[in-house]
């Protein structure tokens, strides 16, 4: 009868995949808080896009192109988001 010893796990994928695991298993690790997001993003074709980015608890909606992204608005309020929801331009926010 033949018994074989298991591998060295420190240096094995089966090791590897334990340590990650045990790491995100960590809720410090996989429930951590982030600041910066991007709450909703509209395609406008031929890569240009709007967005509301988020920070904190501040939000601003972004345009973006292939070649520049530019601040149009801040928006400070539920009700700058509804008439952004609504069409409104960013002008009028």
């Amino acid at each position: 009868m033949r018994t074989e010893s298991l591998p060295n796990e420190t240096g094995s994928v089966t090791g590897f995949f334990r340590t990650a695991l045990s790491q995100l298993s960590r809720p410090a690790l996989w429930k951590r808080r982030r600041d910066l997001r991007i709450c909703e993003t509209l395609s406008l074709g031929n890569r240009n896009f709007l967005a509301v980015v988020g920070y904190q608890e501040q939000r601003f909606l972004i345009a973006g192109t292939a070649n520049s992204i530019a601040l149009l608005a801040e928006v400070t309020n539920e009700a700058d988001l509804e008439r952004l929801e609504q069409g409104e331009s960013a002008a009028e926010v």
